[in-house]
């Protein structure tokens, strides 16, 4: 039986025409992408590398790592926004290709024909796109990919009521006693576990969830910092750039 924590949470889907100039420097994301191109046009640019994104390739993008984005002509795209488990990393940051298979390639198909058929939103198209982010992903050579050891079941816990608390935040002490520990013993574990502070843990899951309103959502500034527990837009933004590198707005232009 397959456990939900270890499959990827999708969070869009879409298929577009006409795309062009497709200018978005500097992308830097919490979530992973997954394009494929019927036709071509599209590229990435890594430093001073192009990719230039071919019809017969997907492309796997891991989150956290910084790219541009640009068109030659007008082209068309099929692309995925979402996150792996955990505990799930590449060996390297970078863009990652792998073949398009004609299985792959039928499933794609099939997902255009739903939406043309005002399906968009179906079942079977939520399950036709996992099944093609799966296919993907396992299409990539076996050392590309990487499985951490999962954390301990105190700083599970931990972690799990973070994210069920994320508008209003547990301090450290209530983190402990929630999780049943000292909190001198709760502190050690946690960090020895996780490799981070409950507060440092606690603050990247927070911008995470505010980057997925800002990419996601036509929420408020106040808004989002209201829903991801900061006490007000102006230490929000700050938060939220020490982990991005832009502020909230700026970061929103750019998606």
């Amino acid at each position: 039986m397959v456990h939900d924590k270890m499959l990827p949470e999708i969070y869009l889907t879409r298929h577009e025409t006409g795309i062009y100039p497709w200018r978005q420097p500097n992308l830097f994301t919490p979530f992973w992408r997954c394009y494929w191109n019927p036709s071509e046009g599209g590229c990435l640019l890594v430093g001073e590398r192009v990719f230039e994104m071919r019809t017969d390739r997907i492309y796997v993008i891991p989150g956290h790592f910084r790219f541009s984005t640009f068109a030659r002509k007008p082209f068309e795209q099929f692309y995925i926004h979402f996150v792996p488990p955990e505990h799930v990393v590449f060996s390297e940051p970078g863009i990652h290709e792998t073949p398009l298979t004609p299985e792959c390639r039928a499933l794609f198909l099939e997902w255009l024909e739903l939406k043309e058929a005002g399906d968009e939103y179906s079942f079977r198209c939520e399950v036709i796109a996992a099944a093609v982010l799966c296919h993907a992903l396992l299409s990539l050579p076996r050392d590309r990919m990487l499985y951490r050891e999962s954390p301990g079941p105190l700083a599970e816990r931990a972690s799990a009521l973070i994210r069920e608390n994320i508008a209003h935040p547990l301090s450290n002490a209530e983190l402990a006693m929630r999780c049943g520990t000292e909190l001198r013993t709760f502190l050690r574990h946690f960090r020895k576990e996780t490799g981070e502070s409950p507060q440092q843990y606690s603050r990247r899951i927070r911008v995470e969830a505010a980057c997925r309103y800002l990419r996601y959502s036509d929420k408020t500034i106040d808004e989002i910092a209201e829903l991801t527990g900061f006490p007000d837009r102006y230490y929000f933004s700050r938060v939220f750039r020490q982990y991005q590198h832009y502020p909230p707005a700026e970061y929103r232009r750019a998606q």
